[in-house]
């Protein structure tokens, strides 16, 4: 309808011509001047309608919305006004909860709404439609339009994703500060699978702050946990290796061996490197697109800078550590492929890892399952990357300054694995896609 409007606007007098048939007695200007206020009259009738059919169909919506919210978030008192008390908290109860707000919160002697409320498992639903009258389009024949909606909401636990899991089932101190440093992740989901009763989270000085998202602990922290933020919650379960299906790549036949670069700008192609894999001496390094497999030696990288993008590192054999002092590392993990999003990956056996005064600028997972990081931090680095994801035995990080580490992953093109959404956080009314 709005297509054919068009079409006559344009034959239309201009607005000069317009103003001049205004002026003219002679009629030669009736007829157009008759047609183009039937078109104006009729578009702002159109305009009226669509305006009335899109609010209503956005109330309708709202208050779908909060009806199902309402239903879910219930808790029944002695001061209810709502009628029903005492077994308001079975589902049947928030059913006539959740139609009780609808119908007190929507509809009008001009609609005619209909609304209709069920549960699926934990998850209330909730469906309506409404009638809404017309002005323009009556006079065509359709003197009403529908407009519908659904809702959705629940309260159950629910699974978040994992930024950094210290996976030790028993250990104290795998999540531990020292000296002066900050580790501070506002986005980041932190979790501590040891059982450990007093001392999983330790952040050991009043310097000391722990900064995520959420922070729990299977078992619990001490010293200046105030100084935690979120406060650090007993978690309810031990995660298990969330990449356990991950097949880790074989060690393979030698592409090179003990590679060991001095100085100079280099770039590397991937391939299986035995002897480990030393960068020193203000080497600047590219790594080509692919996975470097190292076996047989350290991921040494001293006084100097390793990048690479589309890149997986892996440490193929038990033992196998990282060693990165005075480094730069800005490593992008692969969008596709057997190892997307992974950046790092290693073999599942204890191993003790170091950085010290280092720039880690990872996008990507960093699992080293078997994992201890002794991390010394010098200043606060600036990174880059989208996300960073650790999933590693734990940390003990010291030094001064500040640790940042970011987590976006829904502003970035490598992808998050869905495997890692493990950290359960407690059930909250919340609407539901």
């Amino acid at each position: 309808m709005v297509r054919n409007v068009s079409r006559q606007k344009s034959s239309c007098p201009e607005q000069g011509i317009f103003k001049s048939a205004l002026r003219d007695k002679s009629g030669g200007f009736a007829v157009p001047f008759a047609v183009c206020s039937v078109v104006l009259v009729g578009a702002a009738g159109l305009a009226v309608d669509y305006s009335r059919i899109t609010l209503t169909r956005s109330n309708l919506q709202e208050s779908l919305d909060a009806a199902v919210l309402a239903g879910i978030a219930y808790v029944p008192d002695a001061k209810s006004s709502s009628g029903v008390k005492g077994p308001g908290i079975t589902k049947e109860g928030r059913l006539e909860i959740a139609r009780k707000f609808f119908e007190s919160d929507f509809g009008s002697a001009e609609n005619s709404v209909e609304g209709s409320f069920a549960y699926n498992g934990e998850v209330l639903e909730g469906s309506a439609t409404a009638r809404v009258k017309t002005s323009l389009m009556a006079v065509l024949g359709q003197s009403s339009s529908g407009v519908a909606a659904i809702a959705k909401a629940t309260s159950e636990p629910f699974r978040v994703p994992a930024c950094i899991l210290a996976m030790h089932p028993t250990r104290k101190h795998t999540l531990e500060l020292n000296d002066t440093l900050d580790v501070i992740a506002p986005d980041c989901n932190i979790y501590g699978n040891s059982n450990h009763p007093d001392d999983v989270v330790d952040p050991h000085q009043p310097e000391n702050f722990l900064v995520g998202k959420s922070v729990q602990a299977v078992g619990y922290g001490h010293h200046y946990l105030p100084n935690v933020k979120p406060p650090v919650e007993h978690a309810p379960e031990l995660i298990p290796d969330p990449l356990a299906k991950l097949n880790l790549p074989s060690p393979g036949a030698c592409k090179y061996s003990g590679i060991r670069i001095s100085g100079g700008v280099s770039t590397l192609d991937p391939g299986n490197y035995c002897g480990g894999l030393s960068v020193t001496n203000r080497a600047a390094v590219t790594l080509r697109p692919g996975l470097y497999n190292i076996t047989g030696g350290s991921f040494v990288v001293n006084n100097a800078t390793v990048l690479g993008d589309g890149v997986t590192v892996s440490l193929a054999t038990p033992g196998i550590s990282i060693d990165w002092t005075d480094a730069k590392i800005q490593i992008t993990a692969p969008k596709s492929g057997q190892y997307a999003g992974m950046a790092v990956i290693g073999a599942r056996n204890p191993a003790t890892h170091v950085i010290d005064a280092s720039t880690v600028d990872i996008t990507g997972v960093i699992y080293l399952i078997g994992g201890a990081f002794k991390w010394v931090s010098s200043g606060s680095p600036a990174v880059s990357s989208k996300w960073t994801a650790w999933i590693v035995d734990g940390f003990s990080w010291s030094g001064d300054g500040t640790i940042n580490v970011n987590f976006d992953i829904n502003g970035s093109d490598v992808p998050y694995p869905k495997e890692l959404y493990v950290i359960p956080r407690p059930g909250k009314p919340r609407l539901i896609e």
